[in-house]
């Protein structure tokens, strides 16, 4: 991941009822973003989560054991094709500040919010906090990029 970024939409949204696991959620939320992706014709798309079995069954495109995720998994899978997602990537939650504070909007308030930048009278300020985060989160996640290829430079000249 390398270069400027731009964030184009972003959203949290709140799920009713108690059949709706956080994996769930997580799968629902990720494929909402893809679509977005897919309709706006936005690229290249890098995905960053913090659930490392997630990340590690959409790389591998292994499916989840769970009945109930499994319908929900092929749906983002083909979302992600179809976004042509160039990397997955793990990350530690709390490394992810953006996600954390945005889903806890949606938490604190019970109300789903989205917005699109550039679209409308959304105000930009009115996101700031978040959008600093997730600024934040890129250039922490580059430069963990760039001493992790470093490292392995490092390691092959030896």
């Amino acid at each position: 991941m390398s270069g400027a970024f731009e964030t184009q939409y972003i959203a949290s949204t709140t799920y009713a009822g108690g059949t709706v696991t956080g994996a769930k959620a997580m799968q629902l939320g990720l494929l909402r973003g893809l679509c977005q992706c897919v309709a706006h014709a936005w690229g290249p798309v890098h995905v960053v989560g913090a659930n490392h079995q997630a990340v590690q069954q959409l790389t591998r495109r292994g499916p989840p054991r769970g009945v109930h995720l499994r319908d929900t998994y092929w749906k983002a899978r083909r979302a992600a094709d179809a976004a042509a997602v160039t990397s997955w990537t793990r990350c530690h939650r709390d490394a992810n500040r953006a996600a954390t504070d945005f889903a806890s909007i949606a938490r604190e308030t019970d109300t789903s919010v989205e917005s699109r930048f550039g679209v409308g009278n959304n105000s930009v300020a009115r996101w700031a906090t978040i959008t600093d985060a997730i600024q934040a989160d890129v250039t922490q996640r580059a430069m963990e990029q760039v001493k992790t290829v470093s490292s392995e430079a490092a390691g092959s000249t030896v």
